[in-house]
């Protein structure tokens, strides 16, 4: 080959997507919410505090809850929902 004339190298690759936890999975899911009244997400105007998925064994922790009374509400897509306090 010709020095200085030689094929282009290939591109490179695009990057990796990123992998997200299920909570910020989750999270990003919900950023397609807006508050009607607000015309902004319910993440980004602080509405969501936190997010609690299952695992396969059903159970579930909410990190950094502090301590009180609270009402649980869970939603399945073909239960519908059962609240608890």
């Amino acid at each position: 080959m010709t020095p200085g004339l030689d094929s282009p190298s290939p591109p490179s690759p695009p990057p990796a997507p990123a992998v997200l936890s299920r909570d910020d999975a989750v999270r990003e899911c919900l950023r397609a919410v807006i508050d009607p009244e607000l015309g902004d997400t319910i993440v980004d105007l602080g509405m969501v505090r936190a997010i609690a998925v299952t695992g396969d064994d059903g159970k579930f922790r909410i990190p950094r809850l502090p301590s009180g009374s609270y009402t649980l509400v869970a939603w399945h897509e073909r239960y519908g929902s059962l609240e608890q306090s």
